[in-house]
This record gives structure tokens, C-alpha cells and sequence, in this order.
């Protein structure tokens, strides 16, 4: 571990088309291109500095970010995403314990799974029109997310997304979006309404199991597939009239 005159961590190396340096507890990405893809857990290049990083500043320029890049910084709590990022690879943030809020950034495309799954003080995450589609688990386990807005961009939405999101209150969901995963609501147990957008074809199994606030819902005549156990026993389900 290097430290500079005044005592401050310092490291720095490279990253797929990328430079980075660590600062005291900051984190900056610069360069032109995209991070490392190939990362895994553990793997990144400042994995020896993990729980001293306390703050990511991406600089303008970098395309991606890349799996795992952040895994399990537990002691992340602020991120800088700028408008040149159009991906945030699997496991990005993962496990970021202390992260309580993300703006993503207008052209990001993807979100990939798992990218913010277990970051367990997320309070807001703001998903821009961009987006086209979020992997499975993106945000599993974000215990104190309690609202969100998936944009109109959103065609598909992968399984588990919200599982155990169990402060969740308020989700939209978006006209556009043709399918709703496995268990993508699964033990969000303060969900106490859904609306159902006519574009959906198919709701997966367990869906919203054990969404015991859940009492009723209306289904629109689009949906053609309802799974197993999609609903809790306890909630009632109409179709749409005519």
C-alpha cells in the first residue's frame, strides 16, 4: 500500500481502455473506451484497496462499466456516472452496502445482473428513458428502495429484478413492456398496488409471491400466459372488461 506526504492511500494501473487512480478514498476512471470485461469477483484491479474506496468519479469518456467492477465496496456511499457510459456491466455494484443513491445517466442502453443487487441502503435509483433493458437480480435485495419508475424504453426485464425489495411501495411499470419475469416482485411485501400495462403478453411464475399487501389486481386482455403462483392466494385477480 502507497501512501503520499500526506499520508493519503495512493494507487493507480489500468483498466480495459481505462486509467485509474485511487486517492484517499476516491476511485477516478478516465480514460477513452470501455472498462475491463473480463473482470470477475475479486478481480479488479483495485481489489486490494476494496473497503478503502469511499467514492467513484467516472470521467467523461469511459463507455462502460464492467462486471464486477465495484463488487462488495462496502464502504462505496457516492458514484459519478457521466453521459458517456452506455452499460453497467453484471455485478457492478454489487454488495455496495452504503450506496443510498445512483442517477444513471440518459444513453445507458443496459443494465446488467445483478448490477445493484444487495446494495441494501439504495433509497432512490433514477432509470432514464435509454434504457432498454435490466438484467435478472439487477436490484435483488435492495432492502430500502422504496419507489420506482421503469421507463417507457424498457421492452424486457430479467428474473428476480425486486426480489426481497421488502420496502418497496410504488413501482410503474412501462407501457412497452411485454413480459414480466420470475418472481420479479417476489417478497416485496409492501406492495399494495400494481397496474398492469396493456402491452404485457406474459406474467412468469411467482411474479409477486408473497406480496401479502397485494389484494386485488386487473389484468388486461394482452396477457395471454399467467404462470404459477404469479399472485399471492390472498389477492384477487380481474380481467379486464371489454
Amino acid at each position: 500500500m502507497k501512501k503520499n506526504q500526506n499520508n493519503q492511500i495512493v494507487a493507480s494501473g489500468e483498466t480495459g481502455q481505462c486509467k485509474w487512480r485511487l486517492v484517499d478514498g476516491t476511485l477516478t476512471i478516465s480514460g477513452t473506451g470501455s472498462m475491463n470485461k473480463d473482470s470477475y469477483r475479486r478481480s479488479q484491479p483495485w481489489s486490494d484497496y476494496l473497503n478503502e474506496i469511499t467514492q467513484v468519479k467516472i470521467s467523461e469518456g469511459v463507455t462502460s462499466i464492467g462486471d464486477y467492477a465495484f463488487y462488495e465496496c462496502i464502504n462505496l456511499t457516492t458514484v459519478a456516472i457521466p453521459n458517456s457510459v452506455t452499460a453497467i456491466g453484471d455485478h457492478a455494484f454489487y454488495g455496495c452496502e452504503n450506496l443510498t443513491s445512483v442517477a444513471i445517466p440518459e444513453n445507458v442502453v443496459y443494465i446488467g445482473s445483478s448490477a445493484f443487487e444487495r446494495c441494501e441502503n439504495l433509497i432512490s435509483i433514477t432509470i432514464p428513458e435509454s434504457v432498454i433493458y435490466i438484467g435478472t437480480r439487477a436490484f435483488e435485495d435492495c432492502e430500502n428502495l422504496t419507489s420506482v419508475a421503469l421507463p417507457n424504453s424498457v421492452l424486457a426485464i430479467g428474473d428476480r429484478i425486486f426480489w426481497g425489495c421488502k420496502r418497496l411501495t410504488s413501482v410503474t411499470l412501462p407501457e412497452g413492456l411485454i413480459y414480466i419475469g420470475e418472481n420479479t416482485f417476489d417478497r416485496c411485501k409492501r406492495l399494495a398496488s400494481v397496474v398492469i400495462p396493456e402491452s404485457i403478453v406474459a406474467i412468469s411464475k411467482d411474479a409477486f409471491r408473497c406480496c401479502n399487501r397485494l389484494n386485488s389486481v386487473v389484468i388486461p386482455n394482452s396477457v395471454v400466459y399467467i404462470g404459477s403462483g404469479a399472485f399471492p392466494d390472498e389477492c384477487v385477480v380481474h380481467r379486464q372488461e371489454k
